[in-house]
């Protein structure tokens, strides 16, 4: 290498360090190097220009190696960082965990603000420096975030100074990294900067940042928070910089695959990197501006294994100890492998063997394949895990572009990484994309896209009394020089949905239309009025398809971005990397061929074309050009093109591990975008921001096929909808029709939930399958505010029924239902139309899939995904033969029982149901019934398999006639849904020995305001089970939606959430301990409508095997005489304050110092 080196670009990551140099002569070198063994500093060679990109923040983040941070916070709220918005991350995990801790201590401090930033509890720092030291020993971090923190910025900034002038090193707070973020949120973005900030490289040079800006190693702006996505923004600008440079007008898609995951991102026709102001890692949100990178679990260690008899690539991954099975050190089957036996790696290096200097071992890789599938030929057991692989990719790139309404199909789509090129061929084929991008540096491609970003960087200062104000301060915050951006960030009161605004320089023009008001809770606010509300409402009709006139505009923050110019880069000039041979053998169009081997670099011979299938190899990478491809050089670039005869689904209609978990990967992409579209397009907050809504996929009789991973009770129940339909208007159905019910005698579960649903034809007319959707509205009626009332005893008192509806006719007219009673119609009517949109979205997937593969081929792998699901549970059963007896009581006395009765080998299963009508509203229809069934065995079985119909195919379910679950009109059925749901799943779990009884209950508040209503469901104990203890302040079983922020709550309504904590003890004692419930205690602020509908206060959750009970829930209220009992229904004046405490989870298993014989449950 010549030592006339002028540019030093380089991407640090956990295994390799990609570096690229240019020397003065503008030859372009390309290596890699062993991160472990890199030295930063000496890879620079001197040069004048050194950037870099580290995944030291994300490794740090995900192993948990962080910089010890104590939290400073709002005295009330110290618990929150731990159980966050209280949904658990996997579904039907019989144990639920958590996201590891991230080792925080916390200190509270006395001092309250209100929504406004008034003054509620004085500050007081008196004690703080005692409590900071109470570990012995002054922090050497600190996080600072307080409710409403950005609205009294003084106060956050007074603790950090007084915490600085102790001596603390690092000091982060919420207000200057997420001024505009909720609370949550913000506290965990403040850890999270706080915790990461240290360790952070300070080698000379500049770093790249999550936003693709690039930050000097000494400026504060390279910090923890803004460093995440250090490695991967990379690759986004290199593909946006490509975007740009070809011209094209269409969309450009980042796949950028790995050893261990793929990273996704999606560059629009505008060729700007899309943008996000939060992202999510392992589990946790945090708020920060990055370009948008969607990651899976999804890279050459993949693990490979079959479930149902389907294939399945990943999450899990064999990482480089001990490897893939051709590793040779004893790993587990993973993609690596089949792409070893295809012959696909050519000139992989060597790191096999106990010493990793061995070629891989192809004699393991063989026989790992072969265990998977002894009846079938190795050869094409591998073939179908890539298929499989590249199935799996290409659901996640669905669900992307899905946020943005974007088809997938009009995209070129460009693939980078170790492993992209191998497999771009195969995802693009699955996603219908027809061109290929693969740069002849895709190795290093993110180490060039460090290297062609420009410095930059963004402050936001929150909105206190004026723009003006706001922007003056923002500006003193950044250097001067550069090119300015600046905006004005802006929302619907109540909700979390930024939009950014372009604004002037000096703000003056904005601080006239804004207009400052009392809001409901006697704060003060600024609200959008003319030009400015206008152009709010253009861009919200852009994002999410409506507006919302009659809905108040808050601003929140201004944020101002300084950039350097963007200088004209290098032009790319590679030698071809070295080829020992001219061809290689490898397995094509299902035989073994000899196909050529070609070495390239930027300057091929002229007019240079390879036809597949051929192998390309590129410095870094390897490009597998499949049958019916071809490729040519394009400069920096090649440019792959499918023949269009070749892109047509090849699925059969027969049960085959491949074709089946393809079919599914496709079917799951469709119900997860319909998910998007109706989050995006929903306007309450119910819907938008508690994702209280579930999406699914159905057969032409109605029995669901597919479905997204949303809230179970939904999901269980609407196949009873869609077939209570095609009872009565079955000959009714046309093509773009779309129905509507709520009837909870027809299919429905209880009022709130609406069910919106189309059927789909094919070409012929015949109807194949039905999308749906389920979503809890706010409000349809009744006695109550928010429709959910705790003393109902008819269907009357909880609100309008809505029978078989034509909501949609096939001319595309909207019929809404009346809804006589609903106190905010626009927004049910405004949710019900994102229903409808969500439901569009699903059928023109699913029409596009049967033109490609025709309506046999789709109703037989409809038929085999049941099937699937249907042996899975028969497996699970076939090892608890006999009869299983559980039971439950509710507060009043009125008892459920279960049966289940399991025959040889799992088939025959029959589960008795008994309990006697109840005279309020526990009753629930059978659709609940089969719900809460359906959710318990996919529990049971354990492992990740399509949930659907089949898992109820050899299960027979009985209730008696009239009872719980089979109510006559007019029986009340709004617990029915919520409460008496949970306790059914208690009563399996326990009779199944899956584990002890969680909290029972949703502990569903409804409060209703001059503001609104607000609705939500609280989180408590799980139970223990035989794997681990149950976790604490989770939703639990059948719902899973998030708890409101803090902040977003008392803007919205006239009340004040005073504190929320851990209920430390309710938990049952065991061997594996109970999760312990919650305790949230509320001010209000104005007269309100309280109504809590709630089980399990009688009697705490039984445990299992000798565990101990939880502790039961308590409602109480202070009226001005201290804690009462609360009744479940009354009418609070201003003042009045309510505490839910919720119940905690049954232990599991006897503890170590309880000796009792007898068991406790």
């Amino acid at each position: 290498m010549s030592s006339n080196i002028h540019c030093a670009w380089m991407d640090q990551g956990g295994t390799f360090t990609d570096v690229v140099h240019i020397d003065g002569d503008g030859r372009w070198h390309v290596s890699k190097v062993l991160s472990d063994a890199a030295d930063l500093e000496r890879l620079a060679h001197g040069a004048g220009d050194v950037r870099r990109g580290t995944t030291i923040a994300t490794n740090a983040l995900l192993e948990r190696t962080l910089r010890p941070v104590v939290l400073v916070t709002t005295a009330g709220f110290e618990d929150m960082l731990e159980f966050g918005v209280q949904v658990r991350p996997v579904l039907f995990a019989r144990t639920v965990r958590r996201v590891a801790p991230l080792g925080v201590r916390v200190v509270s401090i006395p001092g309250r603000l209100g929504a406004d930033g008034q003054v509620v509890e004085p500050l007081d720092l008196t004690q703080l420096e005692g409590r900071l030291r109470a570990a012995g020993t002054l922090p050497a971090a600190v996080a600072v975030a307080l409710v409403h923190g950005p609205r009294r910025p003084a106060w956050v900034e007074t603790i950090a100074d007084r915490c600085r002038a102790m001596g603390v090193a690092q000091v982060t707070t919420g207000v200057d990294v997420a001024p505009s973020a909720g609370f949550l949120v913000r506290m965990r973005t403040a850890v999270l900067d706080a915790a990461l900030t240290p360790l952070l490289p300070r080698n000379r040079g500049r770093w790249m940042c999550s936003d693709g800006r690039l930050a000097s190693h000494d400026s504060p702006d390279w910090r923890g928070s803004r460093s995440v996505l250090s490695g991967p923004a990379g690759g986004v600008v290199s593909t946006a910089a490509h975007a740009r440079a070809t011209g094209d007008p269409r969309g450009f898609i980042g796949l950028d695959m790995g050893g261990t995951s793929t990273d996704l991102c999606r560059v629009p026709s505008s060729r700007l990197p899309v943008m996000t102001d939060q992202l999510v890692v392992d589990g946790l949100r945090l708020a920060t501006a990055a370009v948008r990178v969607d990651t899976i679990a999804a890279g050459g260690g993949s693990m490979v294994a079959t479930r149902g008899g389907i294939y399945t690539v990943g999450p899990g991954s064999a990482g480089a100890h001990p490897g893939p099975a051709c590793y040779g050190r004893g790993g587990p089957l993973a993609l690596t492998d089949a792409e070893a036996v295809l012959g696909r790696l050519p000139g992989f290096p060597h790191v096999a063997g106990p010493s990793r200097d061995q070629p891989l071992d192809l004699a393991a890789a063989r026989m790992a394949l072969q265990r998977l599938d002894p009846g079938r030929a190795v050869e094409r057991i591998a073939a179908g895990v890539r298929r499989v692989a590249h199935s799996r990719m290409a659901r996640a790139i669905r669900r992307l572009v899905a946020e943005d309404a974007a088809d997938p199909a009009s995209h070129i789509l460009v693939a980078f990484g170790g492993a992209g090129p191998a497999h771009a061929c195969g995802v693009a084929h699955e996603l219908g994309i027809r061109e290929v991008h693969i740069p002849i540096l895709a190795g290093v491609w993110s180490a060039v896209g460090i290297g062609r970003s420009r410095p930059g960087t963004e402050r936001r200062v929150a909105v206190i009394d004026s723009v003006s104000a706001a922007i003056d301060d923002a500006r003193s915050r950044l250097p001067p020089g550069g090119s300015r951006t600046l905006q004005l960030l802006a929302q619907h009161v109540g909700t979390t949905g930024v939009i950014a605004l372009p604004i002037a320089e000096d703000g003056l023009q904005e601080d006239r239309e804004v207009i400052w008001r009392r809001t409901a809770t006697g704060g003060h606010q600024g609200c959008l009025s003319g030009a400015l509300r206008a152009s709010f409402d253009q861009e919200h009709q852009r994002l999410f398809g409506f507006v919302r006139p009659e809905h108040p505009v808050e601003v929140v923050a201004v944020r101002m971005v300084v950039e350097q110019a963007l200088r004209a880069g290098p032009t790319v000039r590679v030698p071809p990397p070295v080829a020992h041979d001219e061809s290689v053998r490898g397995w094509f169009d299902g035989g073994w061929q000899t196909v050529p081997l070609h070495a390239v670099g930027t300057h091929p011979s002229a007019g240079w074309t390879v036809t597949g299938p051929a192998m390309v190899i590129l410095p870094g990478s390897t490009v597998v050009l499949e049958p019916g491809w071809s490729a040519r050089h394009a400069g920096d670039h090649l440019v792959l093109e499918a023949d269009a005869d070749r892109m047509k689904e090849s699925l059969g209609e027969h049960r085959d591990p491949v074709h089946t978990a393809v079919f599914g990967a496709r079917l799951a992409g469709i119900a997860e975008a319909m998910g998007e579209t109706l989050a995006r397009l929903a306007r309450s907050v119910s819907i938008r921001d508690r994702r209280d809504f579930s999406c699914a996929l159905f057969d032409a009789g109605g029995c669901l096929a597919v479905n997204a991973p949303h809230v179970p009770v939904h999901l269980g129940a609407m196949g009873e909808t869609i077939r209570a339909l095609l009872e009565t208007h079955a000959h009714t159905l046309k093509p773009g029709q779309a129905w509507v019910t709520n009837d909870p005698y027809a299919g429905g579960s209880h009022l709130p939930d609406i069910t919106v649903m189309q059927p789909i034809f094919d070409r012929r007319g015949e109807r194949v399958a039905w999308a749906a959707c389920r979503g809890h509205h706010v409000d349809v009626g009744g006695i109550r505010a928010g429709s959910m009332p705790p003393d109902a005893c008819t269907i009357e008192e909880e609100g309008v029924v809505i029978p078989h509806h034509l909501l949609v006719d096939d001319t595309g007219a909207v019929h809404f239902p009346e809804l006589v009673g609903c106190r905010q119609l626009d927004d049910v009517q405004a949710d019900l139309l994102a229903q409808v949109a969500a439901c569009r979205q699903g059928t023109t997937a699913l029409e596009r899939l049967l033109s490609e593969l025709d309506s046999p081929v789709v109703t037989a792998q409809l038929a085999h995904l049941q099937a699937v699901a249907a042996e899975a549970v028969a497996d699970a059963l076939s090892s608890r033969r006999g009869r299983f007896e559980g039971r439950e009581v509710f507060d009043d006395g009125t008892e459920l029982t279960v049966a289940v009765d399991v025959g040889e080998d799992g088939q025959d299963t029959v589960v008795s149901i008994g309990a006697p009508p109840h005279p309020r509203n526990l009753n629930a229809p059978a659709a609940v019934a089969r719900a809460a069934v359906l959710y318990v065995l996919r529990c049971l079985i354990g492992v990740p398999i399509p949930l659907n119909e089949g898992v109820l195919k050899r299960i027979q379910i009985e209730v008696n006639p009239g009872g719980l679950f089979d109510p006559q009109p007019p029986a009340a059925v709004a617990g029915g849904n919520v409460e008496t749901s949970q306790r059914l799943v208690d009563a399996l779990f326990r009779a199944l020995g899956i584990g002890a009884a969680g909290q029972g209950t949703m502990n569903n508040l409804t409060v209703g305001t001059a503001a609104g209503a607000w609705y939500e469901t609280i989180g408590g104990g799980a139970g223990a089970t035989p794997e681990g203890p149950g976790a604490s302040a989770v939703q639990v079983h059948m719902t899973n939606t998030r708890a409101t922020d803090v902040e977003v709550l008392e803007r919205r309504f006239p009340v004040r959430l005073e504190s929320v904590r851990r209920r430390v003890g309710s938990g049952g004692a065991g061997r594996h301990r109970g999760g312990d419930g919650l305790e949230k205690t509320w001010r209000f602020l104005a007269a309100a409508e309280v109504a809590v509908l709630a089980e399990r206060r009688a009697a705490g959750a039984p445990g299992l095997d000798h565990g101990g009970r939880g502790r039961p829930g308590r409602d109480l209220r202070d009226v001005g005489q201290g804690w009462e009992a609360a009744p479940t229904s009354w009418q609070a004046k201003p003042g009045d304050r309510l505490r839910i405490q919720t119940p905690g989870g049954g232990g599991w298993g006897r503890a170590a110092d309880d000796q009792r014989d007898e068991p406790t449950h």
